[in-house]
């Protein structure tokens, strides 16, 4: 079974994002890292925020790529509807073409 394309790079990065932001917040609940020592807290931070954009970045693409592909989807669903119609009206045609031979 193939993974869609729109789920590849998109969903890693979501899935790293979300991996990224329950690290950071199970060190900040479980006091890991002690709110004394400010630049580890503030590193702490900095990485629950790369989380977020990360989740946030490849949620934004996964979702275009998703709109996109069902855009394309509907596109060849009109075009095949449009070429029935008109194998439909040429049919029509020649068949009130044979009726007009045999009369």
């Amino acid at each position: 079974m193939e993974i869609p394309k729109y789920m590849k790079l998109d969903f890693m990065c979501v899935l790293l994002g979300v991996i990224i932001q329950g690290v950071t917040l199970y060190i900040i609940i479980f006091n890991i890292v002690k709110p004394e020592l400010t630049a580890h807290y503030f590193m702490v931070s900095a990485l629950y925020l790369m989380g977020s954009l990360l989740f946030s970045f490849g949620f934004y693409h996964m979702l275009n790529n998703y709109n996109r592909d069902n855009e394309i989807t509907n596109l060849r669903a009109e075009i095949d509807r449009i070429n029935l119609s008109r194998i439909l009206q040429k049919l029509k045609k020649n068949k009130k073409l044979k009726k007009k031979k045999k009369a």
